[in-house]
């Protein structure tokens, strides 16, 4: 057994004790039970565990449900799914009321790539009355791992009604799932939400104004993409300061460089007439591809593709930023 095989030289003395009164006594369940702590103690996981194991089955009446629900866990942790979920079914054989042992076998088949067992597992301890946010959450995530984004939102939502240990995490969750059905009102209740518990959070604002955008809110929309530069997105360093948006630009040179692709610099250098009009001279930065196209708007006084030597300027503003 697993006392023969155990290279001795690893442990002190009490080692060679335990593995003597194995040899004796293979039925004494508390020289495996001590067998197994000494593998632990080893970080020797494994083969503890099945010492446990050869343990429980020579007295299997005294064996609890948490034992085995705590066992199992050790079992999964160390990757070992299929000895994980049979010591869970040991679990819920013993006292199916113990909660926990669910969440822990829908969340290991999840992992396991097997959502439709994951399902059937949550649906059963649901269907026993367990109540708890976790069986909800992994029950969302067997629908949202396949795409099903109809079926996981209401769980999500019956998650969220159950004071969930990290409401914002689940907040942007389902403004995800939101977005992505394109139901946008109720993704800009749940950004809201969720920049209410993080109102320093710019990924959620930078996420939240697509959102807004799409449903024609361009002023709130706008607004929030600004936060792409607190997000780290869309940076682009110059050893000038940015213009303010409020500064008199009467006889500055000021640099737009556009921060988006081709579209979105096609569709927001319209704005660059109306700045013209403080009198300022412009000068455009943009794709190589655009500098023919661009450098003919009456506007800006001269056009750069990204990469060239680019004049003095006074100040510098990406043009996705002209409509705040």
């Amino acid at each position: 057994g697993e006392a023969e095989r155990t290279d001795n030289r690893n442990y002190p003395g009490p080692w060679r004790s335990i593995q003597a009164q194995i040899l004796a006594a293979p039925a004494d369940e508390q020289a495996w039970l001590a067998l197994a702590e000494a593998f632990w103690q080893a970080d020797r996981y494994h083969e503890a565990l099945n010492c446990r194991l050869k343990a429980f089955a020579l007295v299997p009446d005294r064996v609890t449900a948490e034992t085995y629900w705590l066992t199992g866990n050790g079992f999964a942790e160390i990757g070992q799914a299929d000895q994980a979920i049979a010591c869970y079914r040991q679990a819920i054989d013993r006292d199916p009321g113990l909660s926990e042992v669910w969440v822990n076998w829908g969340n290991l088949l999840l992992l396991q790539d097997e959502p439709a067992a994951a399902r059937a597992i949550v649906e059963a301890a649901l269907a026993a009355g367990h109540d708890r946010v976790e069986l909800y959450l992994v029950l969302a995530e067997t629908y949202r791992c396949v795409g099903d984004l109809a079926a996981a939102i209401p769980a999500y939502r019956a998650a969220l009604d159950r004071d969930p240990p990290d409401r914002f995490a689940l907040c942007s969750t389902l403004f995800n799932c939101y977005f992505a059905t394109l139901e946008l009102d109720k993704a800009i209740a749940m950004g809201e939400a969720a920049i209410a518990l993080k109102p320093d959070c710019a990924d959620t604002h930078y996420n939240l104004s697509f959102a807004y955008l799409l449903a024609g809110d361009y002023p709130r929309g706008f607004a929030a993409y600004e936060w792409r530069w607190a997000a780290g997105r869309h940076f682009h360093a110059l050893s000038v300061p940015p213009w303010d948006g409020k500064t008199s630009l009467l006889n500055q040179t000021i640099l737009i460089w556009a921060d988006q692709g081709y579209g979105d610099a096609l569709q927001f250098v319209r704005f660059l007439p109306e700045l013209a009009r403080q009198n300022c001279r412009i000068i455009l930065c943009c794709l190589p591809a655009l500098v023919p196209l661009l450098a003919a708007l009456p506007s800006v006084a001269a056009t750069y593709g990204f990469g060239e030597r680019l004049p003095d300027f006074d100040c510098h503003f990406p043009p996705m930023s002209l409509p705040t």
